[in-house]
């Protein structure tokens, strides 16, 4: 073969395109599957550092997360509320981490029956964006097969449907990235807990043994201790269900509760229903009212106390910094266990026994002068 100056051309144009190419594929961006390797990674080369928004829609629901720099992700959906940092990694290492298990289909006729259309009522649409909305990559997460263990899977910008090699599981709703629970401390811890229903207050109390008493109780009653108890891990576990920002939604307030633990730290807790008779609240913490000033003469007692003082004062900063601003939805049940009425945790309180009749003094001198037998 005769090689002119147009062959050599050519394959100098070959060249450049094959350099092109291979330098795409090695330079570190996204890069989709295009022939099938047993336990590759569906999504290949995506850099987490640049996603700015990841997108999830499935039957109607959709969830936005939003990066908000150094600080996580926020949830478009429910008022750019702090969306949780552990749930949001989670899901962006459960969708690099899924692999491929085997080439189910590449005709785009099946997609239907594996549910992996994108943005359908069943399969779970996945998008990655960047700062400037451009998708970066994406992916739709079909049915589970129940024989085989895994789920199909495809990416948006091909019609190659796999079956991963594990199963996963994926959620579109707004509330599965959120940290529903308020409170990280034990119901042991908690001292006291103050009851207002406007017209009514009562305080439950925790004694020196650890017994709940309630404080100053009718004459010839008392506490009932499942109720009492019940108050106390009430609200140890309170969780709530959905999320707004103050003022979008129009509440009645009708009762406070005071929680104060053991260490002193003490949380308010205001309680509400709307016009649908949605179970609302809204929680702050309290600030010690303690000085924070270390005197140069400190001793190590001193100086463990104000840091105590200091840790005390940065928590409730920064609990306060997460809920200010927001009313919370929790369950009925958890309302009417925290809130009951006083007349409701009543029980009478059991007789003291009779004293012994005092013996006169002809039968003490009697009983002492017995001889036994």
């Amino acid at each position: 073969m005769i090689i002119t100056d147009k062959n050599l051309g050519m394959l100098a144009l070959v060249a450049a395109i094959m350099l092109i190419i291979t330098l795409v594929m090695y330079s570190g961006g996204y890069t989709p599957q295009i022939n099938f390797e047993k336990g590759a990674p569906l999504i290949q080369g995506l850099d987490p550092a640049q996603v700015a928004t990841v997108k999830l829609n499935q039957a109607g629901l959709t969830v936005t997360l939003l990066s908000d720099n150094d600080k996580g992700f926020t949830i478009e959906e429910r008022g750019n509320y702090p969306a949780d940092k552990e749930k949001v990694r989670k899901l962006l290492l459960d969708c690099l981490n899924v692999k491929c298990g085997e080439l189910v289909t590449e005709e785009v006729k099946n997609h239907a029956s594996f549910h992996v259309l994108a943005d359908s009522s069943e399969g779970i649409t996945i998008r990655f964006l960047d700062k400037d909305g451009k998708t970066l990559a994406g992916m739709v997460v079909g049915k589970y097969a129940e024989r085989e263990g895994g789920s199909y899977v495809r990416l948006l910008e091909q019609d190659a449907v796999y079956l991963s090699e594990t199963s996963f599981a994926i959620s579109a709703s707004a509330m599965s990235y959120l940290n529903t629970k308020f409170f990280d401390f034990k119901e042991t811890e908690i001292a006291s807990v103050l009851v207002d229903r406007g017209a009514q207050q009562y305080a439950v109390l925790r004694d020196n043994a650890g017994e709940l008493k309630l404080k100053d109780p009718p004459e010839g009653q008392r506490g009932k201790d499942y109720d009492l108890k019940n108050i106390f891990r009430s609200i140890e576990s309170l969780v709530f269900k959905d999320v707004a920002p103050t003022g979008k939604i129009e509440i009645t307030w009708n009762s406070t509760v005071e929680v104060t633990l053991k260490n002193g730290a003490s949380y308010n807790i205001r309680f509400g229903v709307n016009a649908n008779e949605d179970h609302l609240i809204q929680v702050k913490a309290g600030k010690p009212q303690a000085t924070v000033e270390i005197p140069p003469n400190a001793t190590e007692e001193e100086l463990k106390e104000k840091n105590a003082l200091i840790d005390a004062l940065t928590a409730a900063n920064e609990f306060n910094r997460l809920h200010d601003g927001w009313d919370y939805e929790i369950s009925k049940w958890t309302t009417q266990k925290i809130c009951k009425p006083l007349s409701e945790i009543l029980e009478k309180a059991p007789e003291a026994p009779a004293p012994e009749p005092e013996a006169t003094a002809g039968e003490a001198e009697t009983s002492d002068n017995e001889v036994p037998e």
